[in-house]
């Protein structure tokens, strides 16, 4: 009886790690390092007060998180300027009667 169990238990240690190569394996599969370093770099830059090049230690006062405050909104939520030439999906899109960026986009291709 008790080696029957410890067979069991011996099964289901094995399913156990067999199982969690197999994740990982997967995930290392899935990774993509260089995106996911530029996201990183993108929201650091974006997001990290910055005294310099360098990292700020401390806010100086509320000033200083107000204009950080603005410097991130103008940064991240920039609206598209059509005629840029750069079509930015979805904002910008192929020009239709009197909608769309046909500067950036064109016009869109009838169907």
């Amino acid at each position: 009886q008790k080696r029957i169990q410890r067979k069991s238990h011996y099964l289901e240690l094995f399913a156990f790690l067999l199982y969690s190569c197999m994740y990982l394996a997967i995930l290392f599969l899935q990774r993509q390092a260089y995106s996911a370093y530029e996201v990183n770099f993108t929201m650091v830059n974006n997001f990290v007060p910055s005294d310099g090049d360098e990292p700020a230690q401390a806010m100086g006062g509320q000033e200083d998180i107000y204009l950080w405050l603005q410097g991130l909104l103008d940064n991240t939520w920039s609206d598209p300027v059509c005629g840029d030439g750069t079509c930015e999906f979805p904002y910008e899109f192929p020009s239709y009667g009197r909608f769309g960026c046909q500067a950036d986009c064109g016009r869109l291709a009838t169907t």
